[in-house]
């Protein structure tokens, strides 16, 4: 079974960089990531893990009023006016979790296919816009985060084996929206070049990779 470990402190610096009529929103974003990223670690049973992952599907897909009241994250998203592109994209994330939530064993397909769910869908709601390149970049850094914080070291590293064939796709533009989602992708991209799982989560090196990437992107 998936087991995840807590996650990194990427996504509270990738904040500083997103620009100041976004930041909010990408903050929430961020945050469901994270508050879905909690229902698969410690190992908890595959059918509570479903079951987890469905009510915040239909809390914010499915529009399921009379859930998710007084839940602060679901009423800040709420208020946000969920589009029909964000129902689309949360799904997409739900699903992306779904496909390694209670996973005894995990295939090629069945990583990229969790990539693209939560990857793609978190940064096509971070840009509030989706392509190729978007969704390549997302479903690389999915991949580098997950192997970041898995407990088996042979799926961590099959994990950057497939971010590795995706890198070629995710050429990401140039507006200020997706400044973020770049130096989320450079700091991940440099490690699966290299091949090297971040064992110990987001680190010194990280920061430094982060640092230097904002001098150019």
């Amino acid at each position: 079974m998936v087991n995840l470990r807590p996650s990194a402190p990427l996504s509270r610096l990738l904040l500083g960089y997103a620009p100041s009529d976004a930041r909010s929103r990408q903050a929430l974003w961020w945050h469901w990531d994270e508050r879905l990223a909690a229902i698969l670690q410690g190992g908890r049973e595959p059918a509570i893990m479903a079951i987890r992952l469905a009510w915040w599907r239909d809390v914010l897909v499915q529009g399921d009023e009379g859930k998710g009241r007084g839940e602060p994250l679901v009423e800040a998203l709420r208020t946000t006016g969920l589009s029909d592109f964000d129902r689309q994209h949360i799904g997409r994330c739900v699903e992306g979790w779904g496909q390694i939530a209670g996973a005894e064993a995990l295939s090629a397909e069945d990583l990229q296919a969790y990539a693209q769910g939560r990857g793609g869908g978190l940064f096509s709601l971070l840009a509030g816009q989706s392509s190729p390149a978007i969704v390549a970049a997302g479903s690389i850094w999915a991949l580098w985060d997950l192997a970041a914080h898995l407990s088996d070291p042979e799926l961590a590293m099959a994990c950057l084996a497939v971010a590795q064939e995706l890198l070629p796709e995710a050429q990401l533009g140039k507006s200020a929206v997706e400044r973020p989602l770049r130096l989320a992708l450079a700091v991940a991209a440099h490690d699966v070049r290299q091949e090297r799982v971040p064992i110990r989560g987001f680190g010194p090196r990280h920061y430094v990779r982060l640092l230097l990437a904002s001098l150019t992107r």
